[in-house]
């Protein structure tokens, strides 16, 4: 896995759906103006936000919007999921979701193991 002081300057690739309890007209345009704040176009309804941006994440912007999403909807169903790009073959991941008006993230990584021929009518596991 990729050590935590230096996953803050790789891309990250941010993506995810989420469902919301019902929001108020006043609670889509207030996460809608969040999101504008960073630079990002929301995809935001009474009940859901789509959640997309690709790029760097340095002063981790993305997360602390995310907190300030999950105070508004305190509570949601799904996740973003953030895939980290690095120098390596392995890939990092971060997955995040709100729940009680916080953010929880849990990591993951994807190994790849060696290399092995297939011979003909061998297709692997």
């Amino acid at each position: 896995m990729i050590p935590n002081d230096e996953l803050h300057d790789l891309e990250r690739s941010y993506s995810g759906f989420l469902v919301t309890r019902p929001l108020s007209g006043q609670e889509v345009e207030e996460i809608i103006r969040l999101g504008r704040d960073e630079g990002l176009e929301l995809d935001v309804t009474t009940s859901s936000i789509d959640f997309e941006y690709i790029g760097r994440d340095t002063n981790r912007f993305i997360v602390k919007l995310l907190q300030r999403i999950a105070r508004i909807v305190r509570g949601a169903e799904g996740e973003i999921r953030c895939q980290i790009s690095g120098d390596s073959d392995n890939l990092s991941f971060e997955f995040f979701r709100i729940s009680d008006g916080k953010v929880f993230r849990q990591l993951a990584r994807l190994v790849r193991l060696p290399e092995e021929e297939l011979e003909e009518g061998n297709f692997g596991t």
